[in-house]
């Protein structure tokens, strides 16, 4: 094993994000890591039982720092081996003093993931929940972070069990077939197979698609306006960046091009694009501005259709899109159910709800997304399981025997044992967890 897979050694390093804080942590993660890091800490420290908080002092080369010690005696930890956590004033120069210490003392610094890898090790986690904890940190808003929260508590890691209880069950009674061929029993037929073979695809598949549909590019969602020239698009999404992202004259067709605008709604990251007013006017220049509509819309999240509440002028239909009515400070009278919402620009009537309506409607569309947190080993390792499942049918349609179908569903079996753990390489080691912050 090469030394970055080493579980004898203790390791430390500050377990928060870079800078200052009110609160810092240094985590401490090894056979001995109580030993090591009561060699600077008073009181004494628990050595067996359950885990527990401990208020007390850590002496370093500059004093004593004050600081709760949370201990974690046994292997009941995250990583799966007695650990500590050291919480003191968050000033980077004092944690640096407590690493020194700790250093020092006998604990080497942890590398990149280390903390984890030794969790998936030790079995405490598997493969698609080490990775959700990189999803975790990397989460780009709220619907990102909740995913990412139920991938690392084991949301797909449970259905991945399940095929596999269900593949060696299978496995099972072909193997048992094969024990009797030559006294004509039975144990399970053809179409039993087909079917089990077919369940554990249909699983897998699902999983593994969901892993190529993350949330559009882990870039900002896109929201894009359309409507007529002149229907307060440019000063809605002025309104709703609070600045001039687009320029904004009493005459019609002022925007020619789109424009973008970046924005925080709903704790998250979203690009609103101001596109230009859509007519039928001829020339290469109305036909340039409606491609350029027409590309946007094509790359959307979400098309908001604007009606000015001053203006009959027809609006084209978009799929998926909906609809608001602008400038409703010239008119006082009710819109009627089918407008999602009345806006003004100029008052600011109606932008808190626009707002909700376009967090609500992105949240819909990811509802279904779960693959934020199976990352790209995990997929690679369901691919190939689906790889020889589909071998294993085939074998099976075509009656060419059970032991090649029993010797397909092994290896499907070996490729879903890499992600709980049972099969590794020190390639994926160095791959999965190489990417992860210090002290995670």
């Amino acid at each position: 094993m090469p030394a970055r897979v080493d579980l004898e050694d203790v390791i430390a390093a500050p377990a928060g994000p870079p800078g200052p804080g009110v609160r810092g942590v240094v985590r401490v993660s090894g056979p001995d890591a109580v030993a090591v890091v009561q060699r600077s800490a008073t009181p004494g420290l628990p050595r067996t039982g359950r885990s527990r908080r401990v208020p007390g002092t850590f002496t370093t080369s500059i004093g004593d720092i004050p600081a709760d010690f949370f201990c974690w005696p046994t292997a009941r930890s995250y990583t799966g081996q007695p650990t500590v956590e050291i919480h003191a004033p968050g000033s980077p120069v004092l944690l640096d003093e407590i690493c020194a210490a700790l250093h020092d003392g006998g604990a080497r610094p942890a590398r990149p993931g280390e903390f984890t890898m030794r969790a998936f090790l030790n079995g405490r986690i598997d493969l698609a929940q080490a990775e959700a904890v990189q999803a975790v940190i990397e989460a780009d808003g709220r619907q990102e972070l909740d995913v990412a929260l139920s991938h690392l508590a084991g949301g797909p890691s449970r259905d991945i069990d399940g095929v596999r209880s269900d593949l060696l069950r299978l496995l099972a009674e072909i193997e048992a077939g094969l024990d009797f061929a030559d006294e004509d029993i039975e144990t399970i037929t053809s179409g039993r197979i087909g079917e089990a073979l077919g369940d554990a695809i249909a699983v897998l598949t699902r999983l593994t698609g969901d892993t190529a549909e993350r949330l559009r590019g882990d870039t900002a969602p896109t929201v894009v306006f359309v409507g007529p020239p002149n229907a307060g698009k440019s000063s809605l999404v002025n309104a709703l960046a609070g600045r001039d992202a687009a320029i904004v004259t009493p005459t019609a067709g002022t925007t020619r091009d789109t424009v973008t605008a970046n924005v925080v709604i709903d704790g998250r990251q979203v690009t609103l694009v101001d596109t230009a007013g859509h007519d039928d006017a001829e020339g290469q220049i109305s036909a340039a501005m409606r491609t350029a509509t027409d590309r946007a819309v094509a790359d959307a999240d979400l098309v908001v259709v604007c009606r000015p509440v001053d203006g009959a002028a027809s609006v084209r239909d978009y799929a998926d899109a909906f609809s608001i009515r602008t400038k409703a400070d010239l008119a006082a009278t009710s819109f009627g159910p089918d407008d999602a919402v009345a806006v003004s620009s100029k008052t600011g009537d109606g932008l808190d709800e626009l707002r909700r309506q376009i967090a609500e409607r992105l949240r819909e569309q990811a509802a279904d997304v779960r693959s934020v947190t199976v990352g790209s080993r995990t997929r690679k390792a369901l691919d190939d399981a689906v790889g020889h499942l589909v071998g294993a049918v085939s074998h099976n349609d075509a009656g060419a025997g059970d032991e090649l179908v029993a010797a397909d569903v092994r290896a499907a079996l070996d490729a879903l044992a890499v992600i709980s753990g049972e099969v590794d390489t020190d390639d994926l080691l160095d791959v999965v967890f190489g990417t992860f912050c210090i002290g995670k």
